[in-house]
């Protein structure tokens, strides 16, 4: 048995193999659902309690270890913005 060392020997090396491959790269297979419904309307400061569904693309259960983060913003805030910039987000 050869002991491994850190030298590479180009000596023993019978061929090198080079090949090209064609790779689909989208998001659509890395693209979630997510819905947000919230219990009730909320006052400043208050805790909000809301439900959450997230699905993959194709409506599937994501896979186990699979993680969320989500940031809440007051609609006052949202209010602050310039004209029309935070639309969007208001239910």
């Amino acid at each position: 048995m050869v002991k491994p060392t850190p030298m590479v020997d180009l000596e023993s090396l019978l061929f090198i193999k080079i090949g090209i491959a064609e790779i689909n790269v989208g998001w659509k297979e890395h693209e979630l659902k997510v819905n947000v419904s919230r219990i009730k309307r909320y006052k400043v400061r208050q805790k909000a309690k809301v439900k959450i569904k997230v699905t993959t693309s194709d409506g599937k259960t994501p896979l186990a270890g699979s993680e969320v983060a989500i940031a809440a913003v007051d609609q006052g805030l949202l209010e602050l913005m310039p004209t029309g910039a935070g639309k969007s987000f208001l239910p």
